[in-house]
């Protein structure tokens, strides 16, 4: 069981609290269930593989960013800010937050899954450089851009039936790209051993032609007929 005091001074020892948005600066232990209650922004600054305390909630940001951490175990459930756990050593979002009113950014680590990850995003998700196979898990709404760049994705199962904003994948040409029609805005990175430029531009024209919005599903299965005749019918799949 750990006291308030001893609370106190590992979160002193490993973290900072700022003031968050509404100025607010404090922290709250609860003996009872073992966790810290905080109001400010928080920042882990040593490097740790877990954290040394779990957290209920933070009323603002939680940097924990480049800190070696390898589990998300002790995370606070709700973050009514950004949530940083990038260029960190993460092979899963078990155990991280539920909630999260910012954005979300895991780029750079180890993930193979987004099981575990939050289901109420406000901001953009940020899962760049990942070593994601699909996006099973994924929240079925973002309230902002979504990047998913430099990952090994055979599949966009699990793709959000709502991306407010532009969603950033990378191309291969067996990635079925069906999936992306209900996207208001898809921006294609194509590298130069695909076509670069040229086929990108020809993917988002078609991309465009087919968008979903104010067509129905009979889209998807014109822009699969599409695909096909311009030579990706590796693309062409849901």
């Amino acid at each position: 069981m750990v006291t308030a005091s001893e609370a106190d001074a590992i979160l002193k020892s490993y973290f900072t609290i700022a003031n968050n948005s509404n100025n607010e600066f404090e922290s709250t232990w609860d003996e009872a269930t073992q966790t810290m209650l905080v109001k400010g922004n928080l920042t882990l600054v040593r490097k740790t593989p877990k954290l040394p305390l779990s957290f209920s909630e933070v009323d603002g940001e939680v940097r924990l960013s480049r800190s070696g951490l390898t589990t998300l175990e002790g995370c606070p459930r709700k973050i009514k800010g950004n949530f940083l756990i990038n260029h960190c050593s993460i092979t899963t979002l078990k155990g991280g937050p539920e909630t999260v009113d910012g954005y979300y950014d895991a780029c750079n680590n180890q993930l193979v899954s987004l099981e575990g990850m939050a289901q109420d995003i406000g901001g953009q998700v940020i899962l760049i450089k990942n070593n994601l196979p699909n996006l099973i898990g994924c929240p079925d709404w973002v309230g902002d851009d979504m990047s998913i760049v430099n990952n090994p994705l055979t599949s966009l199962e699990g793709f959000p039936s709502k991306v407010v904003a532009w969603i950033y994948v990378s191309y291969t040409p067996t990635l079925p790209l069906l999936r992306l029609l209900g996207a208001l805005h898809v921006e294609l990175i194509v590298d130069r051993e695909y076509g670069g430029s040229e086929t990108r531009a020809k993917l988002q024209q078609i991309m465009n032609d087919y968008r979903w919005i104010g067509r129905g599903r009979a889209g998807a299965w014109d822009c699969r007929q599409a695909l096909k005749k311009a030579g990706f019918e590796g693309n062409a799949k849901w």
